[in-house]
């Protein structure tokens, strides 16, 4: 009887020292799962002619970390602005074949990037007016955005989704022809080009480059000690970015941006998609949220985002749309 109590004993007591930390199990998990994320999307522009060999060089970087990478594919070749695709050459198919296999396994996305990638000469010359795309009329620029596509999707047998304009500029006509033949992503520098918030492109998604690689690091310390709840971080590259293409410009080695890449892998609030991706996974990407941002950055129509200084530090990331203020009356 003794012993029988005592085993009661040694029982009661048991449970209430497992009790507290079952009860901690399911708060920690819950923690966690409202942990928040750091998004890092990588784009890399201009692939095609001379940018062709250091994207395939970086293909087998990201590849090695298992990182996917937006690439930025010019589908046209013309020494002049052209919008009739019979003026033009196609890119070509050896270039671009380099893509295939990681554009099917989702480590590439294919994106678009412009036409033939040249000035249409609209806009009057100076820094920053560069432009393929603004000011033509809406039919150019069907046919440019529609023959441009269609020329990406049969080298690569793969949906494309995404623009990128050249020099980032764009206008009302620009997304009035990328939505109504169902591209879902635009990528571009920030800017709204004095486009109206007038409740149209409710089927288009925005999202801007935020930072050079060689800001990164200060991008996700941002983001990490920001109230954001989802931040995102868009790294734009080019072959410039490369000693190995640019020995007066670049920044990094293969292998000094490949140990950028492996301590990205490593950071466990991180997490790397395409620009697809995050247009299938994010629900706050409308125009709205550029507005914002635009505003916020208080960039002025015809100049590029303040450069990349460390008084610009909290630009490096994509900030959320905040919450609208609600009727004080309610």
């Amino acid at each position: 009887m003794r012993l029988a109590r005592l085993s009661w004993q040694r029982c009661l007591a048991l449970v209430l020292v497992l009790l507290p930390l079952a009860c901690r199990v399911p708060a920690r998990a819950a923690s966690a799962s409202r942990a928040r994320r750091i998004t890092v999307i990588f784009r890399f522009d201009d692939y095609a002619g001379s940018g062709s060999s250091i994207g395939d060089e970086l293909l087998t970087v990201f590849q090695k970390r298992n990182i996917p990478c937006t690439y930025g594919v010019i589908p046209y070749v013309s020494e002049t602005f052209t919008d009739d695709p019979a003026n033009c050459a196609a890119i070509d198919p050896g270039t671009a074949g380099r893509l295939t296999a990681a554009a099917r396994t989702g480590l590439v996305e294919v994106a678009m990037h412009g036409f033939a990638h040249r000035d249409n000469a609209m806009a009057p010359k100076s820094p920053g007016s560069e432009s393929e795309f603004r000011g033509l009329g809406y039919s150019s620029q069907l046919r440019m955005l529609s023959a441009g596509r269609a020329a990406l999707e049969s080298l690569y047998h793969v949906r494309v989704t995404t623009f990128i304009p050249p020099w980032n500029s764009y206008d009302e006509n620009t997304l009035r022809a990328l939505e109504d033949i169902g591209f879902e992503m635009v990528s571009g520098s920030g800017q709204t080009h004095g486009i109206a918030d007038s409740g149209g492109f409710k089927k288009l998604r925005f999202l801007p480059y935020t930072c050079t690689p060689g800001h990164l690091r200060e991008a996700v310390d941002f983001a990490r000690i920001s109230s954001d709840p989802d931040p995102i971080i868009v790294v734009l590259l080019h072959a410039f970015n490369f000693f190995e293409s640019d020995r007066d410009r670049g920044q990094f080695t293969y292998q000094t941006f490949g140990d950028l890449l492996s301590w990205l892998a490593a950071q466990p609030d991180v997490a790397a998609q395409t620009l697809s991706g995050a247009a299938r996974t994010t629900r706050d990407l409308g125009y709205r949220r550029l507005r914002t941002f635009s505003a916020r950055r208080g960039l002025r129509r015809g100049n590029e985002p303040p450069f990349f200084t460390a008084q610009n530090a909290e630009f490096f990331f994509y900030h959320s749309t905040p919450p609208r203020v609600r009727n004080a009356h309610r």
